[in-house]
C-alpha cells in the first residue's frame, strides 16, 4: 500500500509491477495502471516514507536502468523514485524474497544467500543501508528459506522461514507452552505433512539492540505449513499466509493500554509518571520522549506506572504500547497522549506607564508577554501595587485603577505560561501622583 492508499501488485509472469488506484474508502480501480516493466519475476514489495518503491527481481533490463549504470549481477533489489527513476539498490542475491523497512528507514531483505559470501547458508536476513547500497548480514541463523520480513510498531522483526534449528535459542515446543496466549499452534494431526511427518515452518521474532545488532531470536509460532507473506494490521494484529494448508491464519494483539489519568498538556517536570491499566504481564513501552521506556504491567490488574524521560522544552506525542506475554507476544495499537515539556519562564511586557506625574487618581495599565511555546494569548497575568504580594493568575491583559493616592508608586507585574512558569523577574512601572494644584 502506497501512502495515498493505492495497491501495489508485482505481476511476475508479465514483467511489470502496477498500480490499482484507491478512489474512495471502499473502492479501487478495476483496471491496473503499469507502474514499471521490463523486470524478470518481480515479487516483493515495500515503500518509504518519501513515495521510493522497493521491488524484488531476478533480473532487469538494461534500457530500464539509467545509462552508466552497471548491470546488475544475479538477482537484484531496485527502487523506483516517486518521479519514476529506476536504480539498482543491490545485487548479487540468491533466492531474494521478502523486503522491507525499518522506522528509521534502513531496508531489510530475506534471502538464501548472497553471491561472494564467505559462508553458505540456507538462509539469512540482510540489512541494506540506503542510500549507498551497503549489505551486511542482520540475521544469520540455523534457519532454512526465510521468507516474508515485517516491523511491528516498536521495531521488532517478524519473519517467516520453512524451518528452523535454534541451536543454542529457546526450544520451539518450550515456546510454543510458554506463549500459547501469543498465537502460537501446537502441532496436532493437521500439522502433518503428507506423510505423517510434522511441518516444520515457523515465525521468528527477533529484537535489536540500539547499535543495530541482534539482541535476541526466538520462535513466535510453529508446526506451520509452509508459511510465506506476513502482514501486520493497524492494531497490530500479524497475518501470514500458510500455503501449505491454503488459509490466512491472524494471530491477535492485545487491547492498546488505557492511559489514566491522562498526563498533563503542560508540565515544568523533566520526568513523567506514565500510569494506566493493559493486558497483565503486559510489556509496556513509551515512545516520543526524550528515549523509550519500558516496564511491565502488573500481573493480576495490569497496572503500570512508566516514568519517561521527556524532550526538554518541545511539545512531543507519547505513544503508549503494550506487548504481549511479557514481551514475547504482539504489540498492540498505540495509545498516545501530548505532552509539552516546558521549564523556561516567559518575559512580561507592561504598556501605558506614564512618562511624568500623573493628576488624577484613575490610572490603566496593559499587559503582554512572550514565551518560548505558550502563544502570548495564553498567558496569564499577577500584579502588585506597593506590596510585595502579587494577586492571583488570571486572563485579564489590562488594570484600571481608581483610586490611587498622592506620592510615588510602583506596579509589578509577571506573566505566567501553560506549564505554570512564573516570570522570574516581574516587570516594573514606578510613577508618581500629584492632586495637588497645578503649577502656572
Amino acid at each position: 500500500m502506497e501512502r495515498e492508499g493505492h495497491l501495489l501488485v508485482a505481476e511476475a509472469d508479465k514483467d511489470r509491477l502496477v498500480r490499482f488506484a484507491k478512489l474512495t474508502d471502499e473502492l479501487f480501480a478495476a483496471r491496473p495502471e503499469v507502474v514499471v516493466d521490463g523486470l524478470k519475476e518481480p515479487r516483493w514489495l515495500t515503500v518509504d516514507g518519501e513515495g521510493g518503491i522497493f521491488v524484488s527481481a531476478e533480473e532487469v533490463k538494461d534500457k530500464k536502468l539509467p545509462k552508466g549504470q552497471p548491470k546488475p549481477k544475479e538477482e537484484v533489489l531496485l527502487k523506483l523514485s516517486p518521479e519514476g527513476t529506476l536504480s539498482v539498490v543491490a545485487d548479487r542475491f540468491e533466492e531474494l524474497r521478502g523486503v522491507t523497512i525499518d522506522p528509521a528507514g534502513t531496508l531489510y531483505a530475506a534471502a538464501k544467500g548472497r553471491k561472494g559470501a564467505d559462508e553458505k547458508r540456507k538462509g539469512t536476513i540482510f540489512r541494506i543501508h540506503l542510500p549507498d547500497g551497503k549489505v551486511s548480514t542482520a540475521i544469520a541463523a540455523d534457519l532454512k528459506d526465510p521468507v516474508d520480513l515485517k516491523f511491528d510498531a516498536v521495531g521488532t522483526l517478524f519473519f517467516t522461514a520453512k524451518k528452523f534449528e535454534p541451536g543454542a535459542e529457546p526450544d520451539a515446543d518450550e515456546h510454543e507452552k510458554k506463549n500459547d496466549a501469543a498465537g502460537t499452534r501446537e502441532a496436532d494431526e493437521e500439522d502433518d505433512d503428507d506423510h505423517g511427518k510434522s511441518l516444520k515452518g515457523v515465525i521468528l521474532k527477533a529484537t535489536f539492540k540500539d547499535d543495530g545488532t541482534l539482541k535476541a531470536l526466538a520462535v513466535f509460532a510453529s508446526g506451520l505449513g509452509d508459511p510465506a507473506g506476513l502482514a501486520l494490521d493497524h492494531d497490530g494484529n500479524l497475518y501470514v499466509a500458510e500455503r501449505k494448508h491454503g488459509q490466512v491464519l491472524r494471530f491477535q494483539a492485545p487491547d492498546p493500554p488505557v492511559v489514566a489519568p491522562q498526563p498533563p498538556a503542560f508540565t515544568q517536570q523533566r520526568t513523567l509518571t506514565v500510569r494506566g491499566k493493559a493486558e497483565p504481564k503486559a510489556l509496556i513501552t513509551v515512545t516520543g520522549g526524550a528515549s523509550p521506556a519500558t516496564g511491565l504491567a502488573e500481573g493480576s490488574s495490569g497496572a503500570f506506572a512508566i516514568d519517561v524521560t521527556l524532550t526538554a522544552d518541545s511539545e512531543q506525542t507519547l505513544r503508549v504500547f503494550a506487548t504481549g506475554s511479557g514481551g514475547d507476544g504482539l504489540t498492540s495499537r498505540a495509545t498516545k497522549a501530548a505532552v509539552t515539556q516546558d521549564d523556561i519562564p516567559p518575559d512580561t511586557n507592561i504598556s501605558g506607564c506614564p512618562t511624568g506625574p500623573l493628576t488624577t487618581s484613575t490610572a490603566t495599565f496593559g499587559f503582554s508577554g512572550t514565551d518560548n511555546l505558550t502563544p502570548p494569548g495564553q498567558l496569564r497575568f499577577a500584579s502588585s501595587l506597593d506590596t510585595p504580594s502579587f494577586s492571583p493568575f488570571n486572563s485579564n491583559t489590562s488594570l484600571t485603577f481608581t483610586t490611587l493616592q498622592a506620592g510615588r508608586h510602583t506596579l509589578r507585574v509577571k506573566a505566567q505560561d501553560q506549564a505554570a512558569n512564573d516570570d522570574l523577574t516581574p516587570e516594573e512601572c514606578t510613577f508618581t501622583v500629584s492632586l495637588g494644584n497645578r503649577p502656572p
